[in-house]
């Protein structure tokens, strides 16, 4: 299976998440193509280090975020 469709199969775990729950979450296509772009990057980030925390995942998202002046 490849990463993109990997991104995508998350992407619909996700918004079926949100919408069991009452929020508001995008489908793929509705979503900012940095969003789509980060979202791939995290998939290819797992299948590389497998073993990689979800700490470790969170903070290196987090200083991702921070470093293009996220609040």
């Amino acid at each position: 299976m490849t990463s993109e469709q990997i991104v995508l199969i998350a992407h619909a775990a996700h918004q079926a998440l949100c919408t069991a729950v009452g929020e508001p979450a995008p489908s793929w296509t509705e979503m900012e193509p940095w969003q789509r772009d980060q979202a791939l990057a995290a998939v290819k980030l797992r299948m590389e280090y497998p073993k990689l925390s979800v700490d470790r995942t969170h903070t290196m998202w987090m200083l991702d975020r921070l470093s293009e002046g996220w609040k």
